[in-house]
């Protein structure tokens, strides 16, 4: 069962006053937006994207964005200087100096052959369309008829049941994710990401191409977090993007004001309690403040953590597959994934509320 992060917040803070780096990395789909009717609809919220672009300024911060997506369509709706972005399930990666890398050879990309099966049958399906992805592949069937819904995905199970196969199915929620047959995943782009074993690790996912992610996060002794799921291989939970954002803004001011008291301590000549951080954290300057507290101080109390009665059990979120008879393995729902603050503005943030399910996709 995943732990509420809402109500960790005390182990959470004394892991982020330890670390000397701090590495925020976030899916997109699901996980920083809501999920909506067709991809091309998708925005990052304003207030999730003062988030990102604040945390990621901070010094000794490095921030990632891991997609299904394609990489130059990520880059369009969540672009931030300086960050890691993965798309279509870690086969693509751009670092944050710009390099960029395709890790799939022309030869193991998917045959045309393969994706002209697959048009054919989403022709058959009203709503089912195919989104090509260049190495790779997806199917989308949120939009056929529910009571179709088994019977198109049965049919695309069937079709990729050859030995050997010729490509990996990934089921995500109302989608399906045809990859080439090659170790790489979004695991991989973390492992690449990461360059310092000393640093406090976070990753928040939703999806099935999340799953591998967590048993990583947590080998390096991370923290990791699934949105709006029952199970995970993760250990938190949250319950929606919204309250990934929230958490966003409290990881931001607690960085900040961590570096800020080993700096006042070693200008003392005295230790910070809890800190391990070297001299030259003095760079957590009074600019860094104002930019960690400037993605909350727009709109907080128009967007602020609904107050609640203290309950951390949360409403199962809605729409995971169930067309298809039940969830893939990993995929599923989350029935305590997770607890909002009492008010979001409120940095102790020690009691949780009744959170509100939403479903997520990609």
């Amino acid at each position: 069962m995943l732990k509420p992060l809402w109500l960790h917040l005390d182990t959470l803070a004394e892991r982020v006053r330890s670390a000397t780096h701090l590495y925020v990395g976030c899916d997109f789909d699901g996980t920083l937006t809501d999920i909506v009717p067709h991809p091309d609809l998708a925005k990052l919220p304003e207030r999730a994207r003062r988030a990102l672009d604040a945390i990621g300024r901070l010094p000794r911060v490095h921030l990632a964005i891991f997609s299904g997506r394609p990489l130059d369509d990520l880059r369009t709706r969540a672009s931030f200087e300086g960050a890691f972005l993965s798309g279509i399930a870690g086969l693509e990666t751009l670092d944050g100096q710009g390099h960029r890398r395709m890790h799939v050879a022309t030869e193991d990309s998917i045959a045309e052959d393969v994706r002209e099966v697959m048009r054919q049958w989403c022709a058959r399906f009203e709503g089912a369309w195919l989104e090509d992805k260049g190495p790779a592949f997806a199917v989308h069937y949120r939009a056929v008829p529910e009571r179709f819904q088994p019977a198109f995905c049965s049919g695309v199970r069937r079709r990729f049941a050859g030995d050997p196969p010729r490509a990996r199915l990934l089921h995500g929620k109302k989608v399906f994710d045809v990859l080439p047959v090659v170790d790489r995943d979004k695991a991989s782009a973390l492992a690449e990401w990461i360059d310092r074993p000393d640093g406090a690790l976070f990753y928040f996912g939703d999806d099935a191409n999340d799953e591998p992610v967590y048993p990583r996060v947590r080998e390096r002794g991370g923290i990791s977090v699934a949105i709006g799921r029952w199970a995970s291989h993760a250990e938190y939970g949250l319950t929606t993007p919204e309250h990934v954002t929230w958490f966003l803004e409290w990881l931001a001011r607690e960085w900040t004001e961590s570096r800020d008291a080993a700096a006042a301590a070693l200008a003392a000549g005295t230790d910070s309690p809890g800190s391990s951080a070297p001299t030259d954290m003095r760079d957590s300057n009074e600019d860094a403040v104002q930019r960690a507290n400037g993605a909350r101080s727009e709109g907080d109390e128009r967007n602020g953590a609904p107050a609640g009665n203290g309950d951390s059990a949360v409403r199962p979120a809605r729409d995971y597959d169930s067309a298809s008879g039940g969830t893939e393995p990993g995929v599923e729902s989350s029935r305590h994934a997770g607890s909002t603050p009492d008010n979001a503005r409120d940095e102790s943030l020690e009691s949780a509320t009744h959170g509100s399910g939403r479903s997520t996709e990609e």
